[in-house]
C-alpha cells in the first residue's frame, strides 16, 4: 500500500493474525458491506495515520 506515492506497507496476507474471510465475516455481523468498501486492518510495520486528502493505492496478487 502506498500513501501519497510512498510505500507504507508491504507484506503477505498469510502473515496476518486473522484470515481475510474471518475479518469479513466478523465485520458483516455488525454492518452491511457493499462493493467498493475498504477494510483497513493495518499491520505492525508501517502503521500510520491516513488523513483527508491523502492518496492511497493498494494492490495485491492472488496465488493459485
Amino acid at each position: 500500500m502506498t500513501v501519497n506515492g510512498k510505500t507504507r506497507q508491504q507484506d503477505m496476507a498469510q502473515n496476518m493474525h486473522f484470515k481475510i474471510d474471518e475479518i469479513i465475516s466478523y465485520i458483516s455481523t455488525y454492518i452491511k458491506l457493499d462493493d467498493g468498501d475498504l477494510i483497513l486492518t493495518g499491520t505492525p510495520d508501517g502503521v500510520g495515520p491516513v488523513v483527508s486528502g491523502d492518496k492511497v493505492a493498494a494492490y495485491g496478487k492472488i496465488k493459485g
